[in-house]
């Protein structure tokens, strides 16, 4: 397995699908480092699953080339494009609050 292709879901409940979060980055990349953090502090409050995804991988460069995205990370939140590049946490914060009201 790919180091970057990780599941991480520390604070999600078993019982709980909640919503999965698919991060595409690159080496070297530090907006793909705080993004990272960004989805470890969220994951604790919400039940939030995310994984990560080399670009160079295959899944990657699927996204990359459907998203048109021009630098990573590029952010899929249960399962539509989200954004690309700064994660903003008190955005994704609001967005996880009204998708967890939609479900």
């Amino acid at each position: 397995m790919n180091p970057s292709d990780q599941t991480h879901s520390p604070g999600a409940d078993p019982f709980d699908d909640g919503v999965d979060v698919l991060l595409v980055t690159s080496r070297a990349c530090h907006l793909c480092e705080q993004a990272k953090d960004v989805l470890e502090r969220l994951s604790g409050d919400y039940p939030l699953t995310w994984r990560e995804v080399d670009m160079a991988s295959s899944e990657g460069s699927a996204i990359v080339r459907s998203s048109r995205a021009p630098f990573p990370p590029m952010i899929v939140v249960a399962g539509q494009f989200y954004g690309y590049g700064r994660l903003s946490e008190k955005k994704l914060r609001k967005d996880l609050e009204r998708l967890m009201k939609e479900t």
